[in-house]
């Protein structure tokens, strides 16, 4: 893929005229992670905004506490294509506070040069628009996230996040199934929804003898969308 397809495929790109958008691209270039690589690590001092052009990033952060070379971390977020990844830290010039890694195969980046996109914002007024819209979607979503993390039982909490995950990322089977192709463990879904390995468990176990959600290779299957939806909207029998 060349450089002028892979900003085809973000938002902020497609919005700006011709001549600032080869300004911009000039010295862009696009970034392959192999999967379980990592794109970047924790206190890691940023000089590009990067795009997620294809595959899957998982953000995460190392729980407080733990000794630096303990694995225990806590997953903080799935990044959608075409979203700009920790856009406030590398403009603001400061270390990343997680680390981004790739998942689910091989994912693809487009990477501009921090000094280049804010050379752009500083004369087109429309890649600062853009980019401040970027960045209220992303409060929008950490405000959102907070909410849902507050909202209640547990079961309307992983209800929400499943259903989130299926209208950004879900594959629609045709029989009102939705595949979400993300290997989510027990662990991602306990941390995702604020809650414990164990009790992620005992609740999945649940959605699946009720023939709800059901495990695929390398993915969930939500069999019964309408059920979740009405576990989330706080109408479900698991309330």
């Amino acid at each position: 893929m060349d450089i002028a397809a892979a900003a085809d495929r973000v938002a902020l790109f497609r919005e700006l005229p011709t001549d600032e958008r080869e300004k911009l691209l000039a010295n862009a270039r696009i970034v392959e992670v192999d999967d379980g690589d990592a794109l970047w690590c924790e206190r890691d001092d940023p000089n590009d905004f990067f795009f997620l052009l294809w595959g899957r990033i998982m953000l995460s952060r190392k729980i407080a506490g733990s000794a630096l070379l303990t694995d225990k971390r806590v997953t903080v977020e799935i990044p959608d294509t075409g979203e700009l990844l920790c856009a406030g830290a590398v403009y603001a010039g400061r270390s990343l506070c997680c680390a981004g890694v790739s998942q689910d195969g091989p994912t693809g980046l487009l990477a501009i040069p921090r000094d280049d996109l804010i050379a752009s914002m500083e004369r087109c007024k429309v890649t600062m628009h853009a980019f401040i819209g970027q960045l209220a979607n992303r409060c929008m979503n950490v405000c959102d996230r907070v909410q849902d993390l507050s909202s209640g039982p547990l079961a309307r909490r992983v209800a929400k996040m499943l259903l989130k995950l299926s209208e950004r990322v879900g594959i629609d089977r045709g029989n009102g199934e939705i595949r979400i192709p993300i290997p989510l463990s027990r662990q991602d879904i306990a941390e995702l929804c604020g809650t414990t390995t164990e009790t992620a468990i005992r609740l999945m176990s649940r959605f699946d003898k009720s023939n709800w959600v059901k495990k695929a290779e390398r993915g969930l299957i939500l069999i019964n969308p309408k059920a979740l939806r009405a576990v989330a909207n706080g109408d479900g029998e698991m309330e």
